[in-house]
């Protein structure tokens, strides 16, 4: 089981596409804020305006927030649709009930010009479960779907 992580910081570069892509997967904002240079420095240690959206999925408001940080002056390139596996990375696991339908809807948009790194839906036991043997014996897990976008990293189970 996935607990514990209240809030995922990412920043972006573009906030628009950003907030677009996730009110998509359901993230609604139901915070905005902005500090000054000043400000963020002592709290960040980067010493850059921000401006800072906490997004929500649902009415869950005890874990699994994101906030989305645009600042003025970025630290860097940002890692964009690099490798999982890189120091900085920063992914966040996000319940659907249709796996399938969110692997359709990224296939599409891919075929059609979309700019997705993605692998199928993959299952897996967490915890407890039963890898399956047929039909009267079925597999009871999660299927998970990572994703690889220039705006969030989410793996859908």
């Amino acid at each position: 089981m996935i607990s514990g992580i209240f809030e995922n910081c990412i920043g972006t570069i573009d906030s628009v596409a950003a907030l677009k892509y996730s009110a998509e997967l359901g993230y609604q904002v139901i915070q905005q804020g902005q500090l000054s240079a000043e400000q963020a420095g002592l709290l960040y240690q980067h010493t850059a305006e921000l401006t800072s959206w906490r997004l929500q999925n649902g009415d869950s408001s005890s874990h699994g927030m994101v906030r989305l940080m645009l600042w003025s002056q970025p630290g860097n390139a940002g890692l964009e649709t690099t490798l999982p596996m890189v120091i900085g990375s920063r992914w966040f696991a996000s319940l659907t009930h249709d796996i399938y339908a969110i692997a359709d809807a990224f296939s599409d948009d891919k075929a059609n010009g979309g700019d997705w790194l993605f692998t199928e839906p993959v299952r897996a036991i967490e915890g407890f479960g039963n890898q399956g043997k047929g039909l009267y014996s079925r597999f009871v897990g999660v299927a998970t779907k990572p994703i690889l976008t220039p705006f969030l990293k989410p793996a859908f189970s």
